[in-house]
C-alpha cells in the first residue's frame, strides 16, 4: 500500500524519492549476514521502471549520518547515539515478538501432544493405528 502511494507521488511530482523508514523488512532491504547494507537493488530497479524516478531508502540513523556527511548538517554525536539506541530497542522488541511467535508455533502443538499423552489419548491413538496396520497386514 505505502509503495503504491510513494510511486504515485513520485510520478505526480516528477521527483526522485528519499524514504526514511525504520521498517527494515527483508523485502525492502539488502542484508549481508545480519548487516543491513541498503535497499534491495531489485526494489530500486522496479521503482525506476514504474515511475521513471529513483528512490533511496534510509533508516533514521543512516539518514542523519548521510545528512551530516554530505550536506554538512550539524548533528551531534549524542543525537546519533540516541537514535541508534532507540533503533536497537525497536530491533530487540521485533526480535522478541518473532521469538514468541516462533516459540508458540512449536510450543502449542507440543503442549497439545503432551496433554494427549497425560490423558492417555495418545496411547489409544497409537494402539488404534497399530491395530489398523495389523489388520491391513493380515488382509494382504
Amino acid at each position: 500500500m505505502a509503495g503504491h502511494q510513494i510511486s504515485a507521488i513520485a510520478v505526480e511530482k516528477s521527483q526522485d524519492v528519499i524514504l526514511v523508514t525504520d521498517d527494515v523488512k527483508e523485502d525492502w532491504w539488502h542484508y549481508e549476514g545480519s548487516r543491513l547494507v541498503g535497499p534491495l537493488p531489485a526494489l530500486r530497479k522496479e521503482f525506476l521502471a514504474l515511475t521513471g524516478r529513483s528512490i533511496w531508502l534510509y533508516t533514521t540513523e543512516g539518514f542523519l549520518r548521510a545528512a551530516k556527511e554530505f550536506v554538512k548538517v550539524d548533528i551531534s554525536a549524542a543525537a546519533l547515539k540516541e537514535v541508534s539506541a532507540a533503533l536497537n530497542i525497536q530491533s530487540q522488541q521485533r526480535f522478541q515478538r518473532y521469538l514468541k511467535l516462533t516459540t508458540d508455533k512449536i510450543r502449542l502443538p507440543l503442549k497439545s501432544k503432551l496433554d494427549d499423552v497425560e490423558r492417555g489419548e495418545d496411547k489409544k491413538k497409537t494402539n488404534l493405528s497399530l491395530n489398523e496396520n495389523e489388520q491391513e497386514d493380515e488382509e494382504q
